[in-house]
């Protein structure tokens, strides 16, 4: 003889280990909902019912219709304009995402990061989310595709270094601190003055070239801010006398009306 208590424990126990029994031999979700739930446990029931709900889930975010779509980090370019927000993906740079921010947050980290003095400048970032079709019927004309953004990885300042996208030079240098960015993929030749907290920003215009191709000029102007810009790269050494770097190309900037001097790099 034994007490009934002890036997109500032991058949309880037996009903749980049967479940994690089920739980972890069943290959599908549908196998899982075969046991009888009106014969289980309150406790084991709610087990079970949480395991077949992040079975079913699986790590994918749905909209208001039901669709189901895989979380992804995008790593890319991104510009925070008045029109609209847009990401140029680093791994394939002909994709361009519209981007919807679920955070709230991301323009405003945009505006917060030091010496941002455009609202178009491109920043590099690492956004999670979702990627779905754009239901704006004029901005899916340009941008077919939205990333629906859910959280915010990384954003800093893009620079030589770090920037995915391909330019023709990025030239730099010292006393004052500066660089110039010329990039055709981005229609972009920019300046920007460190000390004097100065940026200015142009369309990409085709250089003239020397004939030997050892020396490149871009010529350019911004009516807007009233600028006219001229870059000229030569091939030939250059050292950085702050750092001791060594550089295959020198740098000459004229923008309205004042010489700097540097190095530059090419993107090849």
């Amino acid at each position: 003889m034994f007490p009934i208590g002890s036997l109500k424990i032991r058949l309880f126990r037996y009903n749980l280990i049967d479940i994690f029994d089920i739980i972890t031999t069943a290959k599908t979700p549908t196998m899982i909902i075969k046991p009888n739930l009106k014969n289980l446990k309150p406790i084991a029931a709610f087990v079970l019912a949480a395991f077949i709900a992040i079975a079913c889930k699986n790590g994918k975010n749905t909209n208001q219709t039901g669709d189901a779509f895989d979380t992804i980090v995008v790593k890319g370019l991104y510009i925070h304009s008045d029109k609209l927000d847009s990401l140029r993906d680093c791994v394939d740079t002909s994709k361009v995402f519209y981007i919807k921010d679920e955070t709230g947050t991301l323009s405003q980290r945009y505006d917060s990061l030091p010496g941002l003095q455009h609202t178009d400048e491109a920043v590099l970032v690492e956004l999670r989310g979702t990627v779905e079709k754009t239901k704006n019927d004029s901005i899916a004309k340009t941008l077919p595709h939205t990333l629906k953004v859910h959280g915010i990885q990384r954003m800093e300042r893009k620079n030589f270094q770090n920037t995915c996208i391909p330019y023709e030079f990025w030239a730099l240098g010292n006393e004052p601190n500066w660089n110039v960015q010329i990039s055709q993929a981005e229609n972009l030749i920019s300046f920007e003055d460190f000390n004097s907290e100065k940026t200015y920003r142009f369309n990409y215009k085709e250089p003239k070239i020397s004939k030997d191709t050892t020396s490149w000029t871009y010529e350019t102007r911004n009516t807007n801010e009233r600028a006219n810009i001229r870059v000229i790269i030569r091939k030939q050494e250059c050292d950085d006398t702050m750092t001791d770097m060594k550089y295959k190309y020198s740098a000459e900037v004229l923008i309205n009306g004042r010489n700097y001097r540097g190095c530059a790099i090419s993107w090849k």
